[in-house]
């Protein structure tokens, strides 16, 4: 069992072409974006400091709709990088995610 954990993620990293995204991410983000709307306004110029972006799929459409802030996305999970700099590859507003 670990060892097709592990082949999966050799397959997957080196065939990766798109980033990976999360249903859940997508199910939620307009909830969490009507949320953030009433603490933030789109002209507001703040940094956001993101912890457990995951895949960078809320990264990218709160980024998108927040212009005016930074964003600085982190993820433990060093595996996920990757996939939020694709998400996020023309955003000039966010910063390269750390560990």
């Amino acid at each position: 069992m670990l060892f097709r954990y592990f082949k999966f993620l050799i397959n997957y990293t080196i065939k990766m072409t798109e980033p990976r995204c999360y249903p859940s991410a997508t199910r939620n983000e307009k909830p969490i974006l009507e949320v953030l709307k009433q603490f933030l306004g789109s002209t507001d110029k703040i940094k956001v400091f993101e912890v457990a972006a995951g895949t960078g799929q809320h990264t990218k459409a709160f980024s998108s709709y927040f212009t005016c802030a930074k964003w600085e996305p982190t993820e433990l999970d060093e595996t996920l990088l990757e996939d939020i700099k694709m998400h996020c590859k023309n955003l000039k507003n966010v910063l390269t995610p750390q560990v």
